[in-house]
């Protein structure tokens, strides 16, 4: 997403009012294990804090996975509270790692919007807090099962290794 910062950029305190809904230059259908199919929606301000502008909002978006622990599929939402910082090209520390950089009168927030998304997907996405995990075919839970069951579900073509541990 371009903005046309041309109107702050010269004014200390002035501010611009953004709304963003639709797709992300940049951004994959998937990233990791996450598939991301609905839009992104922003909402937020950018005020010129003399020098440097500063970009407070909010975004929401969709996205779905896989239940780390079953497996089933998930959906999810996130509603992240954005605050960045922007300098122009060439005024920028070289120790300043959090500020994002501008060039003439546009700003790019695409970059912002993906660095925000990957930094709050969840490390393990869970259908529910009390996911059991992955349930075997007989219907019980990990450990549940008796000896003779556990027989029942050895894969044919894989019954003569039993031999082998027998001896």
């Amino acid at each position: 997403m371009r903005v046309d910062i041309s109107d702050i950029v010269k004014v200390k305190g002035a501010s611009l009012d953004i709304s963003f809904n639709g797709e992300i230059q940049g951004i994959d259908k998937e990233i990791g294990d996450f598939s991301f199919n609905d839009p992104v929606e922003f909402h937020g301000r950018l005020t010129n804090m003399g020098g440097m502008l500063r970009l407070k909002g909010r975004m929401q978006t969709r996205y779905s996975g896989k239940c780390y622990r079953c497996l089933k599929d998930v959906a999810a939402s996130m509603d992240i509270p954005i605050t960045e910082s922007f300098v122009e090209v060439g005024k920028k520390k070289d120790n300043d790692d959090e500020t994002y950089t501008y060039q003439g009168d546009f700003i790019e927030l695409d970059k912002v919007f993906i660095d925000n998304i990957i930094l709050n997907l969840p490390m393990r996405l869970l259908c529910s807090n009390d996911c059991e995990g992955f349930v075997p075919p007989d219907g019980e839970a990990d450990g549940e099962e008796d000896s003779q069951e556990q027989d029942k579900l050895i894969d044919p073509r894989l019954e003569v290794l039993k031999k082998f541990f027998n001896n």
